[in-house]
């Protein structure tokens, strides 16, 4: 029987590359009752969002908007008025165009009957369109699922699957995979609360509990169901590693790494940013978990650069310091004991209650999800956390788990900052820097995580775990446990 929906009905939208699990997620969460998800579509809506967005940032168009108030009676009276300049006068307003927007789009996925979610799945939106921001932006209440393959694997896998094995297509497929996944981590970074990133590794993984979090982030019920559709092999799992050879394997890992290490894949990035002040030639390094928001904070300021309440998103501007081209100009960066920095990470990253705020989701760091996966969780024990990040080396690391020399040091072990000052010594060392710069900054405390003294959260395992994953930290700087 055919009837109209009524009730709540999540607009959900899977994106990937293509060969990348896409249409294997498809396939599970159309298993559940009631969910609708649609296969590909020609992209015919990068046009769509083209228009959109031609039409809401025109301001010439809504400053006649302002003028007659969105009021119809006024924008007819004015486009009957022969004698005045009419080209642009329209009685829409900007709400009204992201709801007529959003009908048009759901009339053509939302189906007819009982829904408790619908939506689409495509392999060919965001990259050089803007169909992701259009959608958040005609249903804020939208879920993004995207996923995510080894790039080695979904690259050649296009190349073999779409292009006949032609590996003159390797470079074009490898640039477009790298520009956007850039682009979709960018908006999960964003819109985290409306977003989740999965691999497909996990999700063919029975072992995995990523495919349970993503249920709870759906609010699906997770049944056998789904996990008997993991045991059909057919459509999947092919790669195209056979068709090139083992030098153009490495350069694909190579070239991709970049991109793909906020995805759990590849080793960190060769680079030092830090926060470059042409006027005052300086260059901070900002070390996670070191007093970094208080500098972001305070230096905010001093360049006159808006501050929207989030320091970590002041747009500064970055430079990489193992380029050696600030060599004349001061550099400067924070460290913190390893034991306190690493509690600190704790509080502050794993919270104890479920925040619902941007660089969050389901209560920890955003960027831990694509990451690591199901291995870390909200209030998961202190015991338990630092067991986890022992077993991740830096070249896998979060910057909040890195070691600080990596941020200090290049691989050949020169130092490529002037100054190391201490989040223990931070009052003084921030009068010296300050003096050094040649300002008087002002000292804008933010972000401070507060909690008993470090060594009254550790027993000897913990204790003895930190001191063996920071060693080099702590032997570099002079640490010791307690002081």
């Amino acid at each position: 029987m055919m009837f109209s929906f009524t009730k709540r009905s999540t607009p959900v939208f899977i994106m990937g590359s293509g060969r990348s699990g896409t249409t294997l997620l498809l396939k599970i969460l159309n298993s559940v009752q009631g969910v609708y998800i649609w296969g590909e579509h020609g992209v015919f809506l990068k046009k769509i969002a083209e228009s959109y967005f031609l039409n809401l940032e025109n301001g010439f168009l809504y400053s006649h908007l302002e003028l007659e108030k969105n009021n119809l009676a006024g924008g007819i009276k004015k486009i009957k008025n022969s004698k005045i300049f009419v080209p642009w006068v329209n009685w829409f307003s900007k709400e009204d165009l992201r709801k007529k927007y959003g009908n048009f789009v759901a009339s053509i996925f939302k189906p007819k009957i009982f829904s408790r979610a619908w939506g689409f799945k495509e392999i060919s939106y965001g990259n050089k369109d803007r169909v992701l921001d259009f959608l958040i932006e005609i249903f804020p209440e939208a879920k993004f699922v995207f996923i995510a393959r080894n790039p080695l694997d979904t690259i050649t896998s296009q190349v073999y699957n779409f292009d006949k094995g032609d590996k003159n297509k390797l470079n074009e497929r490898m640039e477009y995979w790298i520009e956007k996944n850039r682009n979709i981590y960018k908006f999960y970074h964003a819109h985290a609360q409306n977003c989740f990133i999965i691999k497909y590794e996990d999700l063919i993984n029975k072992n995995s509990k990523i495919l349970s979090l993503l249920f709870n982030f759906l609010e699906f019920k997770l049944t056998e169901k789904q996990y008997s559709i993991l045991d059909i092999k057919e459509g999947r799992g092919a790669t195209g590693q056979k068709i090139v050879t083992k030098e153009e394997q490495n350069y694909i890992t190579l070239r991709t790494n970049g991109a793909s290490f906020r995805f759990g894949y590849g080793t960190l990035p060769e680079k030092v940013p830090g926060i470059v002040s042409k006027e005052y030639r300086f260059v901070y390094v900002p070390i996670p978990k070191t007093a970094c928001t208080t500098w972001k904070t305070s230096l905010a300021k001093l360049l006159n650069l808006e501050n929207k309440g989030n320091p970590h998103e002041i747009k500064f501007e970055f430079v990489n310091l193992l380029e050696k081209k600030h060599d004349d100009y001061f550099k400067f960066v924070f460290i913190r004991n390893p034991w306190d920095r690493i509690l600190s990470c704790y509080i502050d990253k794993i919270v104890n209650e479920e925040k619902k705020i941007n660089g969050y989701k389901d209560g920890i760091l955003s960027s831990f999800l694509p990451m690591y996966g199901d291995m870390f969780y909200a209030k998961m024990p202190f015991e338990e956390f630092v067991e986890k990040i022992s077993n991740i080396p830096d070249e896998k690391s979060d910057e909040h788990l890195r070691s600080q020399y990596t941020f200090i040091y290049n691989k050949n072990g020169e130092k490529v900052v002037d100054y190391i000052g201490r989040f223990e010594n931070f009052d003084n060392d921030f009068a010296f820097i300050s003096k050094k710069i040649g300002k008087n900054l002002d000292k804008l405390h933010e972000g401070k995580t507060e909690h008993k003294p470090y060594w009254e959260y550790y027993n000897e395992k913990t204790k003895e775990l930190i001191e063996k994953r920071y060693k080099k930290d702590i032997k570099l700087f002079g640490y010791e446990f307690g002081k």
